[in-house]
């Protein structure tokens, strides 16, 4: 669970909001406490080589804006359920569902989506080096940051001045992804993937 506390507005109401954003920080870390023991979900083993795992990520976001009449927003900026698991060996997959800003602005609906659905199937094995194939709907490998989870970052979201991307699947397309390490220090990734038209 990520608690992520803004603040913004003219400097003589400082001290307000600095407190609002007190009690923001404060209700952040109680959900931080109800939540934090369903992030890791249970591992079910089916054979001694296949398994599943489902588990639940949540990011909260408290925002005060001074200069908007000091409005406040506390919403769940994320919530995803994941379900991960292995058919057998060399062949995984991997499911990722998000519910972005479910409550901002007093909404009181968010909508559902998949968000990555891909199989990863193993091609070649060696001591230290490895090759495999994700086929579906998977995060475009163009940048370090555009790779990193959205649990890894100091704020609530990506710097989008970096990541700009044409489509509208969140950084994602259908394809194949060509990934793989050689020894321990050198790995790869690439892929062919849908793309995308621009009409006019």
């Amino acid at each position: 669970v990520v608690v992520s506390v803004n603040s913004s507005g003219k400097e003589r109401g400082r001290r307000m909001s600095t407190r609002k954003c007190r009690v923001g920080a404060m209700l952040a870390v109680v959900v931080f406490m109800a939540v934090s023991n369903l992030q890791a979900g249970p591992k079910i083993s089916m054979s001694e080589s296949s398994w599943m795992k489902m588990s639940v990520l949540g990011q909260v976001d408290y925002r005060h804006d001074q200069a908007v009449d000091a409005e406040n927003d506390f919403y769940l900026r994320r919530g995803r359920i994941i379900i991960s698991g292995q058919v057998r060996d060399g062949i995984q997959f991997f499911l990722d569902t998000d519910s972005p800003n479910a409550g901002k602005s007093g909404t009181a609906s968010s909508s559902i989506y998949v968000q990555d659905v891909f199989a990863d199937f193993r091609l070649a094995k060696t001591r230290d080096s490895e090759l495999w194939a994700a086929v579906g709907l998977i995060l475009l490998p163009f940048s370090f940051e555009n790779k990193s989870s959205s649990v890894s970052l100091l704020g609530a979201d990506d710097n989008t001045e970096v990541m700009k991307l044409v489509n509208d699947l969140v950084w994602r397309d259908y394809g194949v992804e060509f990934h793989g390490n050689l020894g321990k220090s050198i790995s790869a990734r690439g892929g062919v993937f849908d793309g995308y038209d621009q009409y006019s």
